[in-house]
């Protein structure tokens, strides 16, 4: 993972979360219902829009360059969604130069893993290896709408549709999600007893 985290500028309006769970159906002849047979999880994936915008040209002629507070929200649009778009793209050792055959192998990397920090969405919580709001994921796509321009061309306003899944392989070691720390952290937090909210059970077996 890179160590120099980069911000969105906006909070997401609505964050999906899913996840799949890996049953077989099993029909068994003149029974009413098929049998199921739990074979492993299915992945776990996140989405959100993410916005980027600038209120005005980010470079003007004959004029300063602008304060750290106006920069903060007048962004380079373009270079925000190249930022993420590289997150899909691999990495090649040994490559020599661009458009030149330098008679080595080119050998590639995976893209990046994703470290996504969601402030008090409590994504990760009783789950391993990070904290609450932590997620160790991989981008799996990103589809980009550029929605208006300055004069010159450059973005003024964009968005990406983001989705990202979860992803277990950490430092070359696999940590898989145990329920009971899931259970347990959750069943700590949320009070609402039987007597208090609307009578529907939620009990496992």
């Amino acid at each position: 993972m890179l160590d120099d985290a980069r911000s969105f500028q906006y909070f997401p309006e609505t964050i999906t979360d899913s996840k799949i769970n890996g049953y077989q159906a099993k029909e068994i002849p003149g029974l009413s219902h098929p049998l199921y047979q739990w074979t492993a999880g299915g992945p776990r994936e996140l989405g959100f829009t993410a916005v980027f915008s600038s209120d005005l040209p980010l470079v003007e002629e004959g004029k300063p360059e602008r304060s750290k507070s106006l920069q903060q929200r007048n962004v380079d649009v373009d270079a925000a969604i190249a930022w993420i778009q590289s997150f899909q793209y691999p990495e090649y050792t040994n490559t020599g130069f661009f458009g030149q055959a330098s008679g080595k192998h080119l050998r590639p990397k995976p893209p990046l893993k994703i470290l996504l920090t969601l402030p008090n969405v409590k994504i990760n919580m009783g789950r391993p290896q990070h904290n609450d709001d932590d997620m160790s994921c991989i981008l799996l796509s990103a589809e980009v709408s550029r929605e208006s321009f300055f004069p010159d061309g450059t973005t003024r306003l964009a968005k990406i549709e983001l989705s990202f899944a979860e992803v277990i392989q950490l430092r070359g070691s696999v940590h898989p999600h145990d329920a009971r720390g899931i259970r347990v952290s959750a069943m700590s937090r949320y009070k609402l007893g039987l007597d208090e909210g609307i009578p529907l059970k939620f009990t496992g077996s």
